[in-house]
């Protein structure tokens, strides 16, 4: 009989080593798994970190370009309206004069096609014009629809700037700062939400760099860091 449970002690220690062998296999398996995931997944968030910070730089890009050929349209008709109007004085001027005055009806007539030019060159600027701001606002909804980022224009020459998904606790989540540029093109900050301790800092290297679309991405940073 004590043979009997002797020999049942040692089969059943054998099955406990045996056991304890697989458990310790399946818990190290179990790790490596857990390894890699993890490992895969950093991956995965870096890359997502790098092509969010490419996104941005094309958004202010895109931005820049709007503002580029905003500008240069408004600079044209203004040129176009000052010829418009010199056209017109020296239209007047002949009026008064007798019409031997060849000089006058020649200066006249140059104008007349120069301002003709003017108009068909900023017709089709135009066009072209409004063909590219039409791709840029297309890709800038794009842009502000996955990265929540938002330029808008207000009052007194303003630019607001909406960030969102910065607190990943709350996506929708505003965070604002509005900024203009001054009569000697320096920029300036005058309301910031929430508030940003150096946000002046960041403004001094902005007017230093002229580099808009690094000052936006340190803004969403000092963001982040308040979350």
């Amino acid at each position: 009989m004590a043979d009997v449970v002797s020999q049942i002690d040692v089969q059943l220690r054998q099955e406990m080593v045996e056991a304890q062998k697989e458990v310790a296999r399946w818990t190290t398996e179990q790790k490596q798994v857990a390894d890699t995931e993890a490992r895969s997944g950093q991956r995965m968030l870096d890359e997502d970190k790098e092509n969010l910070l490419r996104a941005h730089e094309e958004l202010s890009a895109i931005h820049g370009a709007d503002e580029t050929l905003s500008q240069r349209a408004k600079e044209d008709s203004q040129r176009i309206e000052e010829l418009r109007r010199e056209l017109q004085r020296l239209t007047a001027i002949q009026a008064t004069l007798p019409p031997e005055e060849q000089q006058l009806s020649r200066q006249l007539e140059q104008q007349r096609l120069l301002l003709q030019e003017r108009e068909r060159a900023f017709q089709q600027n135009n066009l072209q014009n409004e063909q590219k701001l039409s791709e840029l606002q297309k890709g800038g909804s794009m842009y502000k629809k996955w990265l929540g980022l938002e330029f808008e224009r207000v009052e007194d020459e303003r630019l607001r700037i909406v960030f969102t998904h910065v607190d990943p606790q709350a996506p929708t989540r505003a965070f604002t700062f509005y900024v203009y540029v001054d009569s000697s093109d320096r920029y300036h900050v005058v309301k910031c939400e929430p508030e940003v301790h150096d946000v002046q800092s960041l403004v001094d290297a902005l007017n230093t760099s002229n580099d808009f679309s690094a000052f936006v991405r340190n803004m969403r940073k000092r963001f982040q860091q308040l979350v």
